[in-house]
Formats: C-alpha cells, sequence, structure tokens
C-alpha cells in the first residue's frame, strides 16, 4: 500500500499544469486555488458592494454560480491531503497497538465475547481507513477532468469520510476501556485466586519451614559441637605439628656423628660365633632383669664389635620389643661423651617422637649449645628412660677403651651415680659396654658391682678364650671351604691348609682377616708343599702382620709421611686431603707444586704404599684397626723390639710436629683463595660441630667437619683450624718452621687474618686488638711466648687504645701456663681498660660444673683432663691473678663486681680474704647476697658478713650514665646472674 500511494503521489506531482515566468514557476492550480480562496474570502463584502448595480448584480450572481465549482474542488484536494495524513497516521498507530488491543489468549469465555466484539470494531475501522487510502490511490491516478469534475460537485466526501473514521475511534476508545475493565477485573480475580493458592501453599510451606528451622537448630546444634571437636582437632594437629617441628629440630641438633655408618662397617658375624657371650649366664641373667648394665671386655681382635653389631641388628631385636639405641666408639673420630649422648638421645628421639619434649625443654632452656653441655645432655637422657611410654630401652656402647678418657670418666661417673640411686627404678634402662680389659676402663663401673654383682663378662679368661678361640676355628673352617671354592682346591689341600692354620697359636679375628687377604689375593702352588711355603711367610701375630705388610710397601718414606699424618690427624682425611697433605714439602710454594693425582689414583698409590694397613670407607683414611694405631706409636717405657722398623718407632709429638709443618707450609702458599674456606654456604655446607678428640697426654678439640670444600682448596679448611694445635700438642713450635710460623702470627697478613676469622669463638673481638705477643698467649705456645719476651716483647704490650692485653689473650684461651708464665714476667692484671673483663673472665669460669668445662666462650680449647678439672675446682687462675696484685673490687659499667659473679664458696673466700667489698651493690642497689642463689655461697657471704641491700639506695636509671639501651641489657644481665645463666650474662657483657 506504501508503494502504491508513493506511486500515485508522484504521478499527481507529475502532472500538475505549470510554466515559467522569468525565473519563476507558477503551478496554475495553486493560482487558482488562491484566486478562489480570494474571491470567497471578499464574497459577503462584493456582493453588498453590487446590489447598487443590477448589472454587477447579475454578473455577481453568475460569478457566485460558478465559484463552488472552483472552490470544492480546491477544497477537496485539502481535505483529503489533510485527511491522508491522519488516516496514514493512525493506520501506522493502530499497527503498533494491535497485540495491546487484541491479545490472543483469553481465559474466560465472557472475556473472549466482548474480544471478538471489539475485534469488529476495529475491523471496522482498518476497513474505513484502507477505503480512504484507496480512494486516495484512485484520485492520483485519475485524469485531471474526472478528479476535477467529481470535485467540482463532491463526489468524494473526504472530510466525512475523516469523521466517520473518528467515530470509530472513539467507539474503539470506549470499548477499549470497558475491555480493559473486564479484563482488570478477570486479571484481578485470577490474580486473587492464585494468591489464594499461593497462600495456601505458603502456609504448607511455612510449616514445612518450621518443621525445617526445628531441624535446623539442632543441626546448628551438632556442627556448634562438631565447631567444638574440629577446634580440638585443629589444637591438636597445630599442637602435632609443632611437636614435629621440635622433634625434626632436635634430631637434626643431636645428630653429630654418622653413627649407623660406624656401625655398618664392622664386618657381620659368622654363624656359630660370638657363643662365648650369647651363652654367658651373666647375659641370660641381664637379659631377665629389667635394668641394669652389662660390661664386656676381651682383648683386640677377639670380635667385640662384630659381637655389638649382631646384638643391634639381630640377637637384642628378636628377644625384646625394646627400644635399641647403639653408639660405636672410634679413636680419633667418634670418640667424645657429646657425640654418644646425643646420638642416644637421637635415636630415642627417632624411634619414640612422642618423647620429644623433654629434649626441647632443655633445647630452649640452653639454646644450641646443649650439644656440648653434658649434665643437660645426661638429665635429657633420664628424662626420656623414665617416662613410661618410653618402655624397655636398650643401649649397646661399643669400644669404650676408644673414647677420650676425660670424657669416659665423665660417663662412668654419670652411669654409676644414675645406677646406684632409686631414681633407676623409675625406669627400664639396660646398657651392655664393650671394652678391651683395660684397668683404667673396666675400674670407672666397679661402683656397680655392688648393686649388679653379674656386671661383668672377661672375655679375656681362660674359658673365654678358649671359647673365641673355637669360634676363630669355626671362622677358619668357614673361609677355608670359601676360599677352596674361589681357588678350586683339591679337598686334600683344604685339608691341609685348615690343619696348618689351626697350628698358628694366639689366632684372633684380626689375624684371620689379613691371612686370607693374603691368601685371597697371591697365588700360590696348589699343592701341599705349596701351601707350606705360602704358609711359612705369613705372620703368627698381628704385630708381624703389621711388620710384614708395610716392609712391602715400595716407597717406605711416603708410607712414613702418611702414617703420620694419620696418627697426628683429629679427625679423619678425605682422600682429596691426604693427598694434599702428603705431597707438602717446604720447597712447595703453591697448589701448582704438588702435582696433584685423582683420586682413585692417589688411592691406589696409598694401598701400594701401606697395604692393608690403612683402609679407604666413604672417601675416608682410617687405619684397618685401632690396633694399627698403637702398633706404631712409640711407647717411652718399652725398648724398640728388633728386628721390627715399623713397631712403635712413631713418637706421638713428633707426629703433631710433622703435621703442623704441612699445615703452615700449607697456609703460607700463594694463590689460596681463603674466603672461600672462612665463609659457609648455607646452601651447601654445614656449621662444624666442635668435638673433642684426645691425642698423646693432652686434650684437645677437633672440628668434625661435615663440609665438602672445593675442590681446587682441599685440606684448606683443616689447616686453617687445625695448625696451632698440633703445635700446642708437640710443645713448641719446630725449629725449620718458625718462618712459616712468624708468618701466621703476623697481625698484618692475610693468612694471619684468614685463620683468626675461622675461629668463630673468637668473634668478639678482631685480630687487630691483639698484638704479634697476644696472639701468641692466644694459641697457647708457650714455648712461642718465652722466645718472644726473650727478644723483648712486653708483657704488658697493646696494640691500639682498645686492645686487649696478653694476660687477657690468654685467659680467654684457657691456657693457665701461659697465664702463669706472664704474671711471673710482671704482667699487670689491672694494667687496661680490659682489666674488669679479665678478672670477671676468670671468675666465670668457676661457674662451670666440672662436667661443662667445654661449654666455655672458645669449645676449641675447653677441654681439661680430669685432673686439671679438679685444679680448676681449687681456683688457681684467680689465686695467681689475686697473689699478683688483682683487683678484688673492679665493676663493670652495669656495677657487677666480682663477688657477684660468684658462685662457689672457694671464690669467695678468696675474694674476700683479699678485701672484697662483700656488700657491693650494683646500680639495682642489688649486693651479692641479694642476687645469689646458690645455699653454700650465701652461707659464705653471710660469714664475711654479707648483707641485703635496699631498693631505695639503687641509682637512679638516668643518672648512671648508660644509654636506654645499655640500661635494658644490664637489667638482662641482672637476670640472667640470678637464674645462673652464665653464657648469657658472658654474651650480654660483651656489648
Amino acid at each position: 500500500m506504501e508503494k502504491i500511494i508513493a506511486a500515485g503521489m508522484s504521478r499527481a506531482e507529475e502532472t500538475r499544469l505549470k510554466f515559467n515566468i522569468g525565473q519563476h514557476e507558477v503551478v496554475v492550480r495553486d493560482q487558482l486555488s488562491n484566486a478562489a480562496s480570494f474571491v470567497d474570502w471578499g464574497k459577503d463584502w462584493i456582493g453588498e458592494a453590487v446590489k447598487a448595480s443590477p448589472e454587477a448584480s447579475l454578473v455577481w450572481a453568475g460569478v457566485c454560480a460558478v465559484l463552488p465549482l472552483l472552490t470544492n474542488a480546491i477544497l477537496a484536494k485539502e481535505a483529503n491531503e489533510t485527511g491522508f495524513t491522519y488516516v496514514t497516521t493512525r493506520m501506522r498507530y493502530y499497527a503498533a497497538i494491535q497485540s495491546l488491543l487484541l491479545p490472543e489468549k483469553r481465559k474466560e469465555e465472557a472475556s473472549e465475547a466482548i474480544n471478538t466484539e471489539f475485534r469488529k470494531t476495529i475491523i471496522q475501522l482498518y476497513k474505513q481507513i484502507i477505503d480512504y487510502q484507496v480512494q486516495s490511490v484512485l484520485r492520483f491516478f485519475r485524469s485531471k477532468a474526472k478528479t476535477i469534475a467529481r470535485e467540482a460537485v463532491k463526489k468524494d466526501d473526504w472530510e466525512k469520510m475523516v469523521e466517520k473514521i473518528k467515530e470509530t475511534e472513539s467507539a474503539i476508545q470506549q470499548d477499549s476501556q470497558q475491555v480493559n475493565t473486564a479484563m482488570s477485573r478477570e486479571e484481578l480475580a485470577a490474580l486473587a485466586k492464585k494468591a489464594e493458592q499461593i497462600y495456601e501453599a505458603m502456609k504448607q510451606i511455612l510449616h514445612v519451614a518450621e518443621e525445617q528451622l526445628k531441624e535446623t537448630q539442632k543441626q546448628n546444634e551438632i556442627l556448634s559441637e562438631q565447631l567444638g571437636v574440629i577446634k580440638d582437632q585443629r589444637d591438636i594437629g597445630e599442637k602435632l605439628l609443632a611437636l614435629a617441628a621440635q622433634r625434626e629440630e632436635c634430631l637434626q641438633l643431636f645428630r653429630l656423628t654418622d653413627f649407623q655408618w660406624y656401625k655398618d662397617r664392622v664386618e657381620n658375624r659368622v654363624e656359630d660365633t660370638c657363643l662365648w657371650f650369647l651363652e654367658h649366664d651373666n647375659y641370660k641373667n641381664w637379659l631377665a632383669a629389667s635394668r641394669g648394665p652389662l660390661l664386656v671386655s676381651a682383648d683386640p681382635g677377639c670380635g667385640k664389635s662384630v659381637l655389638s653389631k649382631y646384638l643391634v641388628e639381630h640377637e637384642l631385636p628378636k628377644r625384646s620389643e625394646a627400644t635399641i639405641c647403639y653408639f660405636f666408639f672410634k679413636e680419633g673420630d667418634q670418640n667424645s661423651a657429646s657425640q654418644v649422648l646425643s646420638s642416644l638421645i637421637h635415636q630415642i628421639l627417632t624411634k619414640i617422637p612422642s618423647l620429644v619434649e623433654h629434649a626441647s625443654k632443655e633445647v630452649v632452656a640452653n639454646g644450641k649449645n646443649i650439644t656440648n653441655m653434658l649434665t643437660s645432655l645426661w638429665a635429657i637422657l633420664e628424662n626420656l628412660v623414665e617416662d613410661p611410654s618410653a618402655g624397655e630401652v636398650i643401649w649397646v656402647l661399643d669400644a669404650l677403651d676408644e673414647c677420650i678418657h676425660g670424657d669416659l670418666a665423665i660417663i662412668a661417673q654419670m652411669m654409676n651415680e644414675y645406677f646406684n640411686d632409686a631414681r633407676s627404678n623409675k625406669s627400664k634402662l639396660k646398657i651392655i659396654l664393650t671394652s678391651r680389659p683395660y684397668d683404667d676402663v673396666t675400674f670407672k663401673f666397679e661402683g656397680l658391682a655392688e648393686s649388679f654383682p653379674t656386671i661383668r663378662i672377661h672375655g679375656e679368661d681362660e674359658w673365654a678364650v678358649a671359647s673365641i678361640t673355637r669360634e676363630i676355628n669355626a671362622v677358619i673352617e668357614y673361609r677355608v671351604d670359601k676360599l677352596a671354592k674361589e681357588k678350586k682346591l683339591s679337598p686334600s689341600i683344604k685339608s691341609h691348609l685348615k690343619k696348618r692354620l689351626h697350628e698358628v697359636p694366639h689366632r684372633t679375628y684380626l689375624w684371620v682377616y689379613l691371612v686370607f687377604d693374603y691368601l685371597t689375593t697371591h697365588l700360590f702352588k696348589k699343592t701341599v708343599k705349596g701351601v707350606d711355603a705360602a704358609l711359612d711367610t705369613l705372620p703368627e701375630t698381628i704385630e708381624e702382620a703389621y711388620e710384614k705388610m708395610l716392609n712391602r710397601c715400595t716407597e717406605p718414606d711416603q708410607a712414613r709421611r702418611a702414617l703420620q699424618i694419620l696418627l697426628a690427624a683429629y679427625r679423619p682425611l678425605r682422600l682429596s686431603e691426604m693427598k694434599v697433605a702428603v705431597g707438602i714439602t717446604p720447597e712447595a710454594s703453591s697448589l701448582d707444586d704438588l702435582d696433584l693425582e685423582e683420586d682413585e689414583d692417589f688411592k691406589l698409590r696409598l694401598r701400594d704404599w701401606c697395604g692393608l694397613f690403612v683402609s679407604v670407607f666413604d672417601d675416608k683414611v682410617y687405619f684397618l684397626h685401632q690396633t694399627a694405631r698403637e702398633f706404631l706409636i712409640a711407647n717411652p717405657l718399652l725398648p724398640t723390639q728388633q728386628p721390627l722398623t715399623w713397631a712403635h718407632t712413631f713418637a706421638i709429638g713428633d707426629t703433631h710436629a710433622y703435621l703442623a709443618g704441612v699445615c703452615m707450609i700449607y697456609l703460607c702458599f700463594e694463590g689460596l683463595d681463603f674466603e672461600k674456606a672462612v665463609s659457609l654456604d648455607p646452601q651447601s655446607k654445614k656449621q662444624p660441630n666442635a668435638v673433642i678428640t684426645n691425642r698423646g697426654s693432652k686434650y684437645s678439640v677437633m672440628i668434625h667437619e661435615e663440609i665438602v670444600e672445593k675442590e681446587e682448596q682441599p685440606f684448606l679448611k683443616y689447616a686453617l683450624n687445625m695448625w696451632d694445635d698440633h703445635i700446642r700438642e708437640y710443645g713448641s713450635t719446630p725449629r725449620d718452621m718458625r718462618d712459616f710460623y712468624s708468618i701466621l702470627c703476623d697481625t698484618s697478613n692475610k693468612t694471619c687474618k684468614a685463620w683468626f676469622e675461622s675461629r668463630e669463638s673468637w668473634a668478639e673481638f678482631g685480630i687487630e686488638d691483639l698484638s704479634p705477643l697476644g696472639i701468641r698467649c692466644l694459641l697457647g705456645h708457650l714455648e712461642s711466648v718465652k722466645r718472644a719476651v726473650s727478644k723483648g716483647a712486653d708483657v704488658n704490650e697493646l696494640p691500639n687504645e682498645d686492645g686487649l692485653s696478653p694476660l687477657y689473650a690468654a685467659t680467654v684461651g684457657r691456657h693457665f701456663d701461659v697465664f702463669e708464665y706472664l704474671l711471673s714476667q710482671g704482667a699487670d692484671p689491672n694494667c687496661s681498660w680490659c682489666s674488669v673483663l679479665l678478672s670477671q673472665q676468670i671468675i666465670l669460669e668457676q661457674a662451670n660444673h666440672p662436667w661443662e668445662q667445654r661449654n666455655w666462650e672458645n669449645p676449641k680449647y675447653g677441654e681439661k683432663s680430669l685432673q686439671q678439672q679438679i685444679v680448676y675446682d681449687k681456683i688457681p687462675w684467680l689465686e695467681r691473678a689475686l697473689e699478683h696484685g688483682m683487683d678484688p673490687n673492679p665493676k663493670c659499667k652495669w656495677g657487677f663486681s666480682l663477688l657477684h659473679l660468684a658462685t662457689t664458696s672457694q671464690v669467695v673466700k678468696a675474694l674476700c680474704d683479699n678485701g672484697a667489698d662483700v656488700n657491693a651493690k650494683d646500680y639495682w642497689g642489688v649486693t651479692p647476697l641479694d642476687i645469689c642463689s646458690i645455699d653454700e655461697v650465701k652461707d659464705t657471704l653471710l660469714s664475711f658478713g654479707a648483707q641485703h641491700g635496699s631498693a631505695a639506695e639503687a641509682a637512679d636509671r638516668t643518672s648512671t650514665g648508660l644509654t636506654e639501651l645499655e640500661r635494658d641489657i644490664g637489667d638482662l644481665m641482672k637476670s640472667a646472674l640470678q637464674h645462673g645463666q652464665w653464657d648469657v650474662y658472658r654474651t650480654l657483657s660483651a656489648y
């Protein structure tokens, strides 16, 4: 329709009569329309005007008759156009709202009837509109003459047609209101009905909701209970996590050595051996007992370690559900009290994690240094074994004779006191101890014999020796059978070999091992005479075996150098370290001069030099057996046995002198990178553990290094830490090494600085605080100190105004012989600012229990023999210092006097006898009596007139001249003194 209308309107436009006058376009129809409109407008006026003239009236009447014909056509056109615009617009309007006027769905029949009638009216409207549009289209396409004629007589009354359309629209509006009202009522009724239904449904839902609410409340109560349980479980989980963290920390802290590796390297038991022990009545009684020790002694080479390994891995586990712990002592490596006690703690916590709290409490109280505090370690073990959940606990401690002598005395004392105390009845602790039958070892456990009469099994007695000999024969039978298969020996030759071996007297397991190693690795003629010839060359004793083994060496000088290093070393050296140490000579000046070979090649050469005398386990070099070390060490009380050329030809002091020289030469090499050796990389290194070891007649500290050094500088870490120990063991500096020694004691030399910085225990002061004499005093090299003093060194020399005196250095190093010598040469204990530090250092050394002597600032030099510990109880340091004029009343910046630090009656008496102020007050107004927590010391103080201080006499904190930080530190120091935490006090005093 739109297209038809558009085409019609276009045609109407085109057929209009028009012409141009000048530049103006004139449309005739428009001009006529205007003229007609003008005439029509003035018609009445003109009619009145022509009434006076009949002629004019007649003419005007004709005009009036014709005029409607003109005006009707014009008015019809305007009416059509106006109506057409209106109709077209309304048609679009109704098309747009049709869906609202005539909805498709009606639910009620009455509404549907109304809708039908309403629809008819709308259709009528649509017809009228369409009719109007059709008539208009026809008008557009008629000829002009027809159109004018129809419009002149008003054939198409456009205005009336529009009026009808409007009337129909009005009817629709009225009907629409009625329809909408009806529909609204219908919808409201439907909504009301729906609402009623919803209401009923909601009532049901409400009832269900109420039931659900009750159920929910019950569930909430259950959930609350569950939440409480979850919180409890979380708390338990957190405690378990904390416990696991504590356990892991303790496990790492107390694992000082690879104790399992030392057990595993022992050979396994051969069937039908160790019966001399397993069938012994004392062992059976020990098994049946609820607690107690059992000491087993036997001669070297009789299989004690094999027995211990068998007990740990097989015998004891099958007889008991006990927690089994073990420790295999190894001289020079795994042989200290701190190692054995820490290892036992580690094993118990590994197997019974729930006991970790016993250890963690002590760790919190004492810090990581607890592994050097023997009383604390033993206290942990007591608490562990006495815990009811621990059950039966068994310790197997092998080779007590290889333990440090002083440490063994402490361990034995701990065991004696524990098992002779009623407290031990709380535990189910059982201990098996093995040792050589040395009186200085076995005597230490005699105190247990009264409580445990069957404590001892003497493997060295005749019956035991006979039993062990039979078992060794069984091992010979086993090894010969094995050798016969490997060598394909005939039955007769095998029988003859057994007979010859059984005829050898004084056979031991070690001898059997050496013999069969020789027979296995060497060719011999498989005849009776061939076997005899081979056996005639075999040694009949261990010493002969060792002598022949070393006599086969093709380079005896190299072998002697290697053996000297092994004898003197404070810990087993790795192959790479041994390779460097053996290659060092006075002529060498750098690593390149050593012409080092690969480790495996050096291992072969070492085996060629020493045979089976040394062995390599886990890349570390060891003696084959403890007897091998003993074979080499010279005994000054016994003459050298000829024709032996190796036995007892190594003086232990000389070996230390040799290794000291090796270390000093190495440290003076060119091109060494000391920073790599001094600094510890936390990603690839572990902190070394201080471990005590025994050499000769003195006791020193070795560093059990778990650090893998850079391959380009092997042996450097050892040399940095140990060179001065070897000099002290020897007693002086080897004459041909004094130039190197001077370099190492030159505080301006980088080598001196490097080894000094490797000692963490001296970190509180720098090397610039020491003079060359002070360095020698700190190291404890008495002979070197004497030589320096004889050449004019000042015993009171200070390197600078803040420096440390030689006397203080000797005190820090715990070298009483040097300390005493300096005093004899005029050293003044009051000569410098550090006199207070000196006197307090002396007093603090008395604050430690004899078992704790190693727990000083410098554990490297803290180990003392039992005799020296007894001397320490007699306070020689303090007595010597007081004899030489030490002020008994020095005070530190916080006002603490020496009596504030005293922990023994002897110290109090010595100080008071020399004029110490028994009522000296610190800046809190606290006297020594106020701060003392030891009854015996209190009694001694009171006997000298000690009194309690008054808080009113305390100094004004702001008038002491101390900074706020220093005052806070002072408060902590006071608390440390009150609780006997001497290490804490010493650390804080360094500030």
